[in-house]
Order: C-alpha cells, then structure tokens, then sequence
C-alpha cells in the first residue's frame, strides 16, 4: 500500500514541477505563430513586388508616350541603323530603373483619327488563360496630331498563388501586368519610325 501512496504522491510531485517547467515553451510558441507570421510576411513581399513591378512598367510606358507625343521617337529614326521601331521603343522603356525582365515585355502602338475610334488591344486571352497571341504585333508610326495608344505588358512571377490581384493569372504561377496610355500627339510634321 504505501508504494501505491508513494507513486501517487510522486506522480502529484512531477505533475507539478512539469507545471512550473517553462523550458521549451518559446520553442512550442514559436512553431505556433512561426508559421502565420512568415506566411504574412511572404504575402507583403508579394503584393510589395506586385506594387513595384506595376509602378515600373507604368514608369516605362510614361517614357515611350512623352516620346511619341512629341516626336522624338520618329526624329531619332534616321539614326537608328535598321533597328525595327518596336524594337527601338522597348529599348527606350527599359532604359529607367525597371523590376521586370525587359525580355517579357511586350507593347503594342495603334493610331486613330479620334478618340472613340482608338482600338485598345488585350493582350490577355481569357479562354486559354495566357498570352493573347495576337498582342505585340502591331506597331504603327504615329503622325503629328492623331490619336495613339501604348499597351505595354509583362508577366512577372507570383510566389504566393492565393494572393493573384486580377483574373490575369499565367501559366507557371506568374500574373500579367499592363499599362495602357491613350492620347493625341502633337501636331509635328510627319516623320517615320
């Protein structure tokens, strides 16, 4: 009987020291809250780069307007060497400071007489879910007063596939970003790419 009383009061004793014990609660804390706090952070990460990529494509299609709306582009063409136009306008977006891969990008120049006749291409295809394969075909030299409009679109890699910001969702987990301008050149002197 009394080794029956004395493991009993040896089980109360241990169930109490283990009660006190706090060595390896950090241990148990951190495997509870690590793994939401670095999926938090990995999410800011993401939607940071997103920002910081749709910022820079934006940047880059602001570089490509104010050179068509002016005419520098096509006053520079002579020195181009054979360079094709599309070419030429993606080498001068990518001059700036840039998060994507120049290589991704595409861009897309249409003209119009007016406003409501300006053609604004997609360069995503819903029914198949990637690239449209008719976008980054057409480049058409602006004149002096008409209506142009710039597309430019990248895909950029998605680490976090939960937290996509649009229906443009990629083949290999990336997203499709694009910056669009519309506006009427000034009125110089007809010039070619």
């Amino acid at each position: 009987m009394t080794g029956g009383l004395s493991s009993a009061l040896g089980a109360g004793r241990c169930t109490r020291l283990l009660r006190r014990d706090r060595r390896g609660s950090a241990a148990v804390e951190f495997a509870l809250l690590g793994l939401p706090f670095f999926a938090i952070l990995l999410v800011i990460f993401q939607a940071g780069m997103l920002i910081l990529s749709q910022q820079s494509l934006n940047a880059a299609v602001d570089r490509a307007t104010r050179a068509l709306f002016t005419g520098d582009f096509q006053a520079t063409a002579s020195a181009a060497n054979g360079v094709p136009s599309a070419d030429r306008l993606k080498a001068l977006m990518c001059s700036g400071s840039r998060v994507f891969d120049c290589n991704a990008l595409k861009v897309e120049v249409r003209t119009a007489t007016s406003f409501s006749a300006a053609a604004m291409p997609q360069p995503y295809d819903s029914a198949n879910g990637g690239w449209n394969t008719q976008f980054g075909s057409t480049f058409k030299c602006p004149d002096g007063d008409q209506i142009v409009t710039i597309t430019g679109a990248v895909d950029v890699p998605m680490y976090t596939a939960f937290l996509s910001s649009s229906a443009r969702t990629m083949p290999g987990g990336r997203q499709l970003l694009v910056s669009t301008a519309i506006f009427r050149a000034e009125p110089y002197p007809h010039g070619s790419c």
